[in-house]
């Protein structure tokens, strides 16, 4: 008797991104065998764009960009007066914009930053691993060329948008437009470049895929931003960073500023992220759960070490 062995289909998208949320465990086998990244990006890139868009419209850029030179005014060095000044000159350009055209600047800085950061930590992670013995055959010093190409194009979108703002100051609209198209061509490039390199290196595309569907929890956080920015009344001078406190911060306000800042990296989404990050991570390198969790959590916990030594410092 013939027996006929049907190969299982490859989970859809959608039941990808719905099952690091309900059963990353498997999942993150499955996405394992046979990688895949774009889609989960490309939905985390439009849900933040969205909610950081609604936030945008309704957000007092001048009182926002004014606490935060206030803060960083470590122990009232500048005199009130200059002080007033610079604000003024710091806040000339946001007064002259519409709300849109401040929202859609704002959110292109985002966007961009958002896949630059994505893509360093992806190589941070890669490394970390390969010091560890875990990929053997990714080849770092071309992985890491290619993050710098992608840097390069991010730093020439940086310059024409400056350019723009310079030659344009009296159109705003047209510096927009320059800079809009600028970004989106450079979104376009920066995911072309990455998947046609890991698409050559199967282990870092393996890497690849368990990062960028773990990003799926921050989708999360980023509508439970667009629902804030809904309910909360205009306008918002609260900074985008701040809105959503899932944190131990947020509940525990010590007056400690050091300790604040320990506390607020104690964060529901960020833990939950990191987490299914690591199960994917132990899928894509075959080492044990304790040290694929130690090496995903360790830049997360020196970053969190530099933030609070910041503060000790600043008060």
């Amino acid at each position: 008797m013939n027996v006929t062995v049907q190969e299982q289909p490859a989970t859809g998208s959608a039941a990808r991104m719905t099952g690091v949320i309900m059963s990353p465990g498997p999942t993150m086998q499955e996405i394992v065998r046979r990688p895949s990244w774009i889609a989960p990006m490309a939905l985390y890139l439009l849900v933040l764009s969205i909610a950081f868009g609604v936030y945008a419209m309704k957000a007092d850029w001048v009182a926002i960009l004014t606490t935060q030179i206030e803060r960083y005014n470590l122990s009232g060095l500048a005199g009130e007066d200059e002080m007033d000044k610079h604000i003024r000159k710091k806040t000339e350009d946001i007064r002259k914009r519409t709300q849109a055209q401040l929202a859609l600047a704002n959110g292109q800085n985002v966007v961009g930053w958002s896949v630059m950061v994505f893509h360093f930590f992806l190589l941070v992670y890669t490394t970390l691993f390969v010091m560890m013995g875990a990929l053997a055959e990714i080849k770092l010093g071309r992985a890491w060329l290619n993050f710098l190409a992608c840097l390069g194009i991010y730093l020439g979108v940086l310059g024409v948008a400056g350019l723009a703002n310079t030659v344009f100051k009296d159109a705003p609209q047209s510096a927009l437009l320059l800079s809009t198209t600028a970004t989106l061509c450079f979104v376009g490039a920066w995911g072309w470049l990455l998947d046609r390199h890991t698409r050559r290196n199967p282990e870092l595309h393996r890497m690849l895929g368990a990062m960028a569907h773990a990003w799926v929890i921050f989708v999360i956080s980023s509508f439970v931003l667009l629902l804030l920015s809904l309910l909360k009344p205009a306008p918002i001078e609260t900074p985008a960073d701040q809105m959503v406190r899932a944190n131990l911060a947020a509940v525990a306000d010590t007056g400690l500023p050091a300790l604040n800042a320990l506390l607020s990296w104690v964060d529901v989404f960020s833990i939950w992220c990191y987490s299914v990050m690591a199960i994917g991570f132990r899928a894509a390198t075959r080492l044990s759960t304790g040290i694929a969790f130690s090496i995903t959590f360790l830049p997360y916990a020196l970053f969190a070490m530099f933030h609070v030594a910041f503060k000790a410092i600043s008060g």
